[in-house]
């Protein structure tokens, strides 16, 4: 793809804001690792976060579109660092902008209309020049300049039309002798502002970090193989000397530093899923749509001195965020697996560890895909760290072998598979829609779900299923799932998560996620999406506010 193409997302960022009454600017931050010896491309490039104007909506000065892309990367990438980061926007950014560029070490800024009144690239300043801050870096001006132009003069033009009508309507009542009405101004300066009055927003507050409390009190630590919020023991006790290792970054410290590679492991929604008959090898077939959220986990690895003859696997773990930890030893972890298949798979015979340590944001039998995002993150980073090439085929064989939902993790985004669920099929152009997850304590086995299905099936009507295979974009995907009836009766809880979310006033659409017991509630907005978090939790639910995101797993860059 081109500087223009990515523009053009851009702009669809714009009409967005312009959709809901804001100033038309938009912007996107594409990722995109680069090998500082060769300047070569190490990864495809993929877009990780998009943002409109927002300032008068968030009632926030800094709720400009570049600012919220570049606070969304940031939480994509897990690091304050966007050095493999490209920013696209339509309008010059100001100075305050122009900073946080700076300020996050991006690669490039490009943009499309000049501001006379408030450029900070190239126009009234150049901070992407000054020699005396320690970062530069380019700007590229202009990039479809004349449509980024055009789209804020229309808009400004609109609005002192409105304007003048409103005035003269007003200078008529009076000539009439009618009682002076009140008019609301509409302050239209000539230079694009960002100011909006949109009633929808998507908040520049980190995404998978856990809304507030209801009791606002700290979640009780949980010992060495397990994290935040679990649980154990006195409910109110906190530990604080594993409070002190979380903050000092004690479990990752020994993967800082050259050796060692970061990735993230998104969670997933399930928009459409409809199991079908059950084949001779004794799996369903299954149509499933599946799409990212913001929601992650993040994994480190790096290779260690063997402790035997062979591979080893150092697995540790850390739930973060109220999530629970996970009661599977390290050598039934799926990460291991991953790692283990894949040396098979290669016929690597070398003897070595591999140090992982999964710091877990995404709740397990939850129908989230935790586990089946952290082996697919578990198979690029081990790539990276065994000079594996990414499109090595051997990657997605062995994502297959481990389970239905591992392959779409390597793709990301939102796609349709079908066979048992494990065959790509087609993209879907992604959703950038906000999300309340909700779930309840307890969890829902897979193979259960399935069992409970073959006893009492459920069938999707044939014209839902062919509006699903015929959607091109996420939204168009009717929202079905015919495992909800039969993980309802496993955890009869769930029905009283989706009933309720499904009646609340910020929820558009709410629906069980794979085989649970997670429910996904659609909302017009973070605020929104928020709200409904922050209910769920003060009902005693696991509740976290996303978003749905073009992301997959892959790697980061170091802090």
């Amino acid at each position: 793809m081109t500087d223009e193409d990515y523009m053009r997302m851009a702009i669809d960022e714009a009409r967005r804001a312009e959709r809901l009454g804001e100033v038309p600017i938009g912007a996107v931050v594409v990722y995109e690792p680069i090998d500082p010896a060769t300047r070569r491309s190490l990864e495809k490039p993929q877009v990780i976060a998009r943002a409109c104007n927002l300032r008068e909506t968030t009632k926030d000065p800094a709720g400009h579109a570049e600012f919220l892309a570049m606070k969304r990367a940031a939480e994509v990438l897990d690091a304050w660092r966007l050095t493999d980061c490209t920013v696209y926007v339509t309008l010059e950014p100001c100075v305050m902008c122009a900073g946080l560029m700076h300020q996050a070490r991006v690669r490039r800024c490009v943009y499309g209309a000049a501001d006379p009144k408030a450029g900070a690239l190239g126009t009234l300043y150049a901070v992407n020049e000054d020699k005396r801050l320690n970062h530069t870096f380019e700007a590229v001006p202009g990039v479809l300049g004349g449509e980024c132009a055009r789209m804020l003069r229309d808009f400004f033009s609109r609005k002192r039309a409105k304007k003048s009508q409103k005035q003269e309507a007003k200078d008529m009542a009076n000539e009439n002798g009618s009682p002076s009405v009140p008019v609301v101004s509409e302050t239209a300066s000539a230079a694009p502002s960002r100011s909006s009055t949109a009633a929808t927003s998507a908040s520049s507050a980190a995404v998978s970090s856990p809304a507030p409390s209801a009791a606002g009190a700290p979640s009780a630590a949980g010992a060495s193989s397990g994290g935040e919020g679990s649980g154990v023991g006195d409910p109110c006790a906190v530990d604080l000397l594993d409070v002190a290792r979380v903050a000092q970054q004690v479990e990752t410290e020994r993967f800082r530093g050259p050796g060692s590679v970061r990735v993230v492991a998104p969670a997933k929604v399930n928009l459409f899923l409809d199991i079908g008959e059950v084949r001779p090898d004794g799996y369903h077939e299954a149509v499933s749509i599946m799409h990212a959220l913001l929601l992650h986990d993040v994994l480190h690895l790096r290779l260690a001195p063997a402790r035997e003859a062979g591979l080893s696997v150092d697995l540790t773990c850390r739930s973060r965020g109220g999530v629970a930890p996970l009661d599977v030893a390290p050598e039934d972890n799926i990460v291991t697996k991953a790692v283990r298949r894949f040396a098979q798979a290669l016929e690597r015979d070398v003897d070595e560890t591999v140090a992982v340590h999964v710091e877990k944001r995404i709740p397990a039998q939850a129908g989230l895909g935790g586990g089946s995002s952290d082996a697919a993150a578990a198979l690029v980073g081990v790539a990276r760290l065994w000079g594996v090439p990414e499109d090595d085929p051997r990657i997605e064989e062995v994502a297959r072998s481990l389970g239905a939902d591992v392959p779409f993790f390597l793709r990301g985004g939102c796609a349709c598979f079908t066979g048992v669920g494990d065959v790509f099929s087609h993209e879907l152009a992604p959703s950038n829609a906000c999300v309340a997850l909700i779930k309840p304590e307890g969890g829902v086995s897979t193979s259960a779900a399935y069992r409970a299905f073959d006893a009492c099936p459920q069938r999707i009507a044939p014209a839902d299923r062919l509006a699903a295979l015929d959607a091109r974009h996420a939204a168009d995907v009717p929202l079905r799932n015919n495992l909800t009836v039969a993980s309802e009766q496993l955890l009869p809880v769930l029905a009283e998560v989706r009933a309720w979310a499904s009646g609340h006033a910020d929820v558009q659409a709410a629906l069980m996620s794979g085989s649970g017991s997670a429910v996904f509630a659609v909302c017009p907005s973070f605020d929104a999406a928020a709200r409904v978090a922050a209910q769920a939790q003060a009902r005693g639910w696991w509740a976290r506010a996303t978003m749905f995101a073009p992301v997959r797993a892959a790697m980061v860059g170091a802090r």
